[in-house]
């Protein structure tokens, strides 16, 4: 199990791989990815939580290996938006 610490979050992104209707998979890298927050450092002051689904700067993650699950860290500056949900 991954804990963060100082003032990152570990997140971990939604797929942005499709299927075209012949089988070819697609990786959307032009579009914007997002993620979902799976742990919080204890000196976070931003008010998002667990599952929270935030837009990041992809540019400043480090990829993470946790057995088959793949996470990336992220200092909370790189968080650009939250997507709040209905």
């Amino acid at each position: 199990m991954l804990k963060s610490t100082g003032k990152r979050y570990i997140i971990q992104a939604e797929s942005i791989q499709t299927t075209t209707a012949g089988g070819i998979i697609v990786n959307n890298t032009g579009e914007a990815q997002f993620a979902r927050i799976k742990a919080i450092g204890p000196k976070i002051l931003d008010p998002l939580q667990l599952e929270d689904r935030v837009l990041v700067d992809w540019n400043a993650t480090i990829p993470l290996r946790d057995g088959d699950e793949t996470y990336h860290l992220v200092d909370e500056r790189a968080v650009i938006a939250v997507w709040e949900e209905k």
